[in-house]
Order: structure tokens, then sequence, then C-alpha cells
């Protein structure tokens, strides 16, 4: 942008020196140059000062606005709250495919804590979205074939009055990389779970109306929902031995 503004100067310098006494001459004083006679001159030195400020700053401006884009929030601040709190503490046993270790170094060890904090999260921002009826929090938590399946939940739920949401409790997980399926472009990883979940019913009041426990183990799908981001979202949740399409 400042070597486009640059540019435009240089176009317009011989326009500039039409008005401007010579380097060296008299005329070339401050207060003489300011102070002249003639009004209508010093307006019009002034104007041609003034075009020149004005047609730079805006090719800077112009210039780099294809740099600027769309700045993305990360969930927190798009959200305008804090995320669930999850205690890396109370995660279960993590065990890492060794293709997955290959694919990314960073993700073995504690490197796949951050990825499992994030589902744990999602998880539950789904339930708030859910019974707050707010599909901009589904934005935040999923993606793609699982952004679509809880849309359709969501609208169910408003068309109902009825919502159910599920809590996990993990006992263990392994993770393995999945390759692109569905409505996904790129390589996922896939958390393999299992452990209890308890499933809540509530009324258009929001009162709790039933709960039942039940075993679970199901393959959650995530991606990194921006290159270097810390967090990753919710991509597909796929039953035991379903291979994804």
């Amino acid at each position: 942008g400042l070597l486009a503004g640059l540019v435009v100067l240089c176009a317009v310098r011989p326009l500039v020196d039409r008005f401007l006494p010579q380097p060296g001459s008299d005329g070339d004083d401050l207060r003489r140059w300011t102070a002249g006679s003639a009004s209508s001159r010093r307006a019009s030195r002034f104007g041609v000062a003034a075009l020149s400020l004005g047609v730079v700053g805006a090719a800077v401006f112009l210039a780099g606005t294809p740099a600027r884009g769309t700045v993305r929030a990360n969930a927190a601040e798009a959200l305008g709250r804090p995320l669930p709190a999850v205690d890396p503490s109370t995660l279960p046993p993590i065990s890492i495919g060794q293709d997955v270790v290959d694919y990314d170094h960073t993700l073995a060890g504690p490197g796949m804590v951050p990825v499992v904090v994030s589902l744990a999260q999602n998880l539950e921002l789904e339930n708030t979205a859910l019974l707050q009826r707010d599909a901009a929090l589904l934005a935040a938590a999923d993606h793609g074939d699982r952004l679509v399946e809880m849309q359709s939940r969501l609208e169910r739920a408003a068309a109902s009055g009825t919502t159910t949401v599920s809590h996990y409790t993990f006992d263990r997980i392994s993770v393995s990389l999945l390759v692109p399926f569905g409505r996904q472009d790129g390589l996922s990883l896939g958390l393999l779970g299992s452990g209890t979940r308890v499933d809540e019913q509530y009324d258009a009041s929001g009162a709790l109306r039933s709960t039942k426990l039940s075993a679970f183990s199901l393959t959650f799908a995530t991606r990194q929902a921006i290159p270097g981001d810390p967090r990753w979202i919710l991509v597909a949740v796929l039953p035991p031995g379903q291979a994804p399409q």
C-alpha cells in the first residue's frame, strides 16, 4: 500500500510542480510561499497539496485492502463469552496412532491435549446452542457434516418444543487419521471415544423432563479451524464400525 501511494505521488508530481517554486529560487521559502499576495493562487496551492495528500492516502488504503481481508476472531471473541472450562487433568488415557504422529509430530503426547479439550468444549457448546436456539453458536463448534446435522436438530427442536442434549464422560480415547469424506476437504483426526453418555430431554419451557444413562462408543472427527489455531472443530460423529463416506 505504501509503495502504491508513492507511485501515485510520482505520477501527480508534475501537476504539483506547476504551483510550487523551483528549488533554490528566491521563492523557495515557506514564509514567502504561504504569504503570496494573490489569494486565489494561495488557495490553488493548498488545494493541490491537499489533493495530493488525499490521493496518496486513498491509494495506500485501497492497495492494502486485499492484504487486510477478513479477520477471523477466535471462538471466545466470536461468541462474546468464555469457552466451557475443561480441566486437562480430568482427561482420559489417550492413545495416538503412528499415522497421526507421522502426519504431524506436534500432536504426539501433550500435543493431543488441546484437541481433546476442544472436543469436550464443542460438545458442550452444541448443548448450549440447542437449548438457547443459537445457530451462531453451532457454527463456532461445528463444521461440514456435523454442522448440517446439528442445524437440523436445532430446527426440529424449535418446531417440536422438545430438546435433547447429551453429556459425555470419556473413559478412553484412541486417535487416528481420517481421509477426506463427506463435506470435508482435508485430513481429519478421528477420536474413537468410549464411556458414558447422559441424554437429557427438556420441554419448551426449559424444564428437564427425563434423563437417560447409556454407554457409548463413537468416533468424533475433528479438524483444525485455522492452521496453527489450538482449537479444533467437530466435523462428524460416526457410530462404531462406520467408515467415513
